[in-house]
């Protein structure tokens, strides 16, 4: 698929769409309510006007739509706000609500991150989980000083009849968070999205976290929590990844699923006796947990091994990240393995399951992509939903007499999967069970008349009954290979590929390496196509990456090779080509080999490296690199000319945007963000050096993801101009593009956004007025 047809399929799924939401608009006739109607003016003023109560938009999204409003106003006879109604309305200011409303629903302002302030009416009554839920800018909750029902108070609003904390205001900027005495309750989504927040010290007397109290809080970093908590929610510190130090105390009654989800820095937590139950994948994407105390005598939890296991209902819990084995023995007495039990188990060849296990829940094995064997004894019944999926490297697998079902995607994405061993006992199978795996050189063992053998018959796998050989593929692509290519050697098959298109990376005989890409026709002959030769160095990365860089669809990983050396690669999202570099299509993320163009981002002695991700970011020279100093990521630090206040703005960078650092001059440093390899250009610059953080500690804000993209208005060339020359960029015309936005600049008196173009992977201005809104 080339770029135009892409952009122009992208056009067309976005008119399509907003032909589908003109036409519900029609079909409700501007309705919002049962007697409700609004309007939305051309500059962005959306009025809500008639009698009685809003539609909840928790199915439905809104009629009105989002990028566009700017100001609301909420005409008396209205009473209420339904949840969701606002969200992610990115510039909307002002809100006007009338004294007849007496109750918001749930995130009814969610996102809405122009707002800075928004006055409450006397008469309001009731308000759902956190209105205002991630709305960074909001610092004013207005509300008169004897309401009966709420307060806002030090950038906290609470309900005083049910003593619930039910948000602190996201564009509140102290870095500790108190909350006052007599709170029993802190509510859902309370501080989602509060990205000063560094501390925060929960009295006595509240007893339960709400489901994301404390969701997408990237700067938290301890959380001290009372013996009176006896339930902390889903979700509750996902997204945390600075927070270090949690205390549990005796008290805690449960835990809720993902509680502690991409807790990326926390090492080390305690459970107290008091804990009763735990839910599904608490430390999933923990990659650092490895020490998790539990008594001996605990009546329902018991960790050893590297193994968080439930006593009460037997299900193993979490597999911890750091094990340093690379066998892991399942005790005896493990009923079920839970969803995503092993998500951290990236460094497993091998896993031995007891005859006690009966269950694999949902996703069970997923994240132990490079486990090799499994050893099963009978006592399987139940196998669930993608329980092995993306194991690159398990090449056979014999299920053990007694599995009675095999659930949905069960084992896609095992690319190297030959022969598999389905027993009779097998009753149901589910949809698509080797999706995105290579049936055409899989051989399934079944018996006779068996459901097995229907499965495999319906989908077109090959069979071999039991005591039969495995018999040739009628049309095989290492054999076609191998036919027109004599004399290649070192064939290493590249990502997950289908059964009628594969890329395999191989060396010729004059040891030049290149990309063998074979198409399958209709006839079922294999097409080849061959690459250009790589760059000798050239690697192939099949798994285990450290990312280091994201910027939305661009991202740059540390990433450990199929021959165990680590090296660095680059995935974006381009068309699909055949070339010295790099292979992909706009489906899979792009595989790029050798030298990424910001490979000089670090300086890395390879040599030196260990298997360990500590040992690897211990071995990085991080003396040439920094990042804007904001705890906010959607935060600004001007970049100037010259090293004085003389010297012209530049632009205005957002916490993201990765700068090399040329030399420190005292309070100011120069650096540059981008390229320099004759081909695009860099914008050099001077920032002050105490608005910049260097070295190890710039890596870990690195890891916050800019969220901001774009697409264009509408067909034609789209200007890009360069920061200092203001002369166009070449190659900017495409029908529809997404972009990173990491600034921004007012340009002879107009309004620019300095943009990170994903699929020329160039820097530019670019007209705010040409571009569509941010997406949330």
């Amino acid at each position: 698929m080339n770029l135009t047809r892409l952009t122009g399929a992208l056009l067309a799924v976005a008119i399509i769409a907003l032909g589908f939401a003109s036409a519900g608009v029609a079909a409700r006739d501007n309705h919002c309510g049962e007697n409700l109607v609004w309007s939305l003016d051309h500059e962005g003023l959306l009025t809500i006007s008639g009698t009685g109560e809003m539609d909840s938009f928790i199915e439905d999204k809104p009629p009105w739509g989002k990028l566009n409003i700017r100001k609301v106003i909420i005409e008396p006879g209205v009473t209420s706000i339904g949840a969701l109604a606002f969200e992610a309305c990115l510039r909307l200011k002002s809100v006007e609500i009338p004294d007849t409303v007496t109750a918001i629903g749930d995130y009814a302002f969610e996102r809405c991150n122009a707002l800075k302030s928004i006055s409450l009416p006397d008469n309001i009554r009731e308000l759902g989980a956190n209105p205002f839920s991630a709305c960074r800018s909001l610092k004013e909750i207005s509300l008169p000083p004897d309401h009966p029902v709420f307060i806002f108070r030090d950038g906290l609003l609470i309900s005083k009849p049910d003593r619930r904390l039910i948000c602190r205001a996201g564009g509140y900027e102290t870095a500790e968070c108190v909350v006052p005495e007599g709170i029993e309750a802190v509510g859902d989504y309370a501080f989602s999205g509060c990205v000063s927040l560094e501390a925060v010290i929960i009295p006595e007397g509240v007893t339960s976290l709400g489901r994301r109290a404390f969701f997408d809080c990237g700067h938290l970093m301890s959380a001290d929590l009372p013996a009176s908590l006896e339930t902390i929610g889903s979700g509750a510190f996902s997204g945390c990844e600075w927070l270090k130090h949690v205390t549990l105390r005796e008290g805690l009654r449960s835990i809720g699923t993902a509680a502690f989800y991409c807790c990326r820095r926390l090492e080390e937590i305690s459970l107290p006796d008091s804990l009763e139950e735990m839910g599904n994948r608490p430390f999933d994407i923990c990659q650092f947990l490895s020490r998790i105390s539990v008594s001996e005598d605990h009546p329902c939890f018991a960790f050893e091994n590297g193994l968080l296991y439930s006593k009460t209902d037997w299900k193993l819990i979490y597999y911890a990240a750091q094990n340093p084995f690379v066998t892991c023995i399942i005790p005896q007495g493990i009923k079920i393995i839970g969803e995503r039990a092993f998500g951290n188990g990236r460094d497993l060849r091998k896993i031995v399951l007891p005859d006690s296990v009966r269950e694999i829940e949902k996703q069970g094995f997923d994240g132990a992509w490079n486990v090799e064997e499994f050893v099963f004894f009978s006592g399987l019944e139940t196998i669930g939903r993608r329980a092995f999926e993306g194991m690159s490297r398990l090449e056979t697998i014999t299920l053990p007499e007694g599995v009675k079902s095999i659930g949905d995607e069960a084992f896609c994405d095992c690319t190297a999967l030959q022969t598999i061993k389905i027993p009779a006992s097998v009753e149901t199978f589910g949809k698509d069970v080797f999706g995105g795996t290579d049936t055409l050189n899989l051989s399934a063992f079944v018996s006779e008349d068996s459901a097995a053998e229907a499965y495999c018959r319906e989908n077109g796998l090959r069979t071999v009954r039991q005591g039969q050989p495995i018999p040739e593929p009628e049309v095989d692509l290492v054999e076609a290979f191998a036919m027109r290519y004599p004399g290649y050697n070192g064939l290493y098959q590249i990502g997950a590929e289908t059964e009628n298109w594969r890329v395999y990376l191989v060396r010729r005989p004059d040891e030049a390496l290149v990309l063998l890409c074979g198409v399958k026709d209709e006839d079922k002959d294999w097409s080849i196509i061959e690459s250009a030769p790589l760059p000798e160095g050239s690697k192939v990365i099949l798994y285990d990456g450290l990312e280091l860089i994201n910027l939305g669809y661009a991202r740059c990983a540390v990433c450990r090779y199929y021959d165990d050396v680590w090296g660095i690669d680059y995935v974006g999202w381009k068309d699909t080509e055949f070339g010295p570099r790099w292979v992909g299509s706009w489906g899979p993320p792009t595989r790029h080999f050798g030298n990424h163009p910001w490979s000089d981002l670090r300086t890395i002695d390879w040599s030196s490296l260990s298997e360990s991700r500590e040992a690897l970011l211990d071995a990085m020279d991080w003396s040439d690199f920094a990042m804007p100093n904001q705890k906010d990521p959607d935060g600004r630090t001007p970049i100037y000319t010259l090293p004085d206040s003389a010297g012209k703005e530049i632009a205005l960078l957002r916490n993201g945007a990765p700068l090399f650092v040329l030399e420190k001059n005292g309070e100011w440093t120069h650096v540059y963000l981008g390229r320099d390899d004759g081909k695009t250009w860099k914008m050099e610059g001077w920032i002050r050096t105490e608005d910049l953080v260097f070295g190890k500690e710039a890596d870990t804000t690195i890891l916050t993801d800019p969220d901001y993209d774009f697409f264009a208005n509408q067909i034609g060339t789209l200007t890009i101009i360069t920061p200092v020359s203001s002369e166009e960029i070449p190659n900017s015309d495409y029908d529809s593009i997404i972009w990173c936005v990491i600034g921004e600049e007012i340009i002879d008196g107009q309004e620019y956004w300095l943009v990170y173009d994903c699929y020329t992977e160039q820097l530019g201005f670019i007209l705010k007025s040409s571009m569509n809104s941010p997406r949330g």
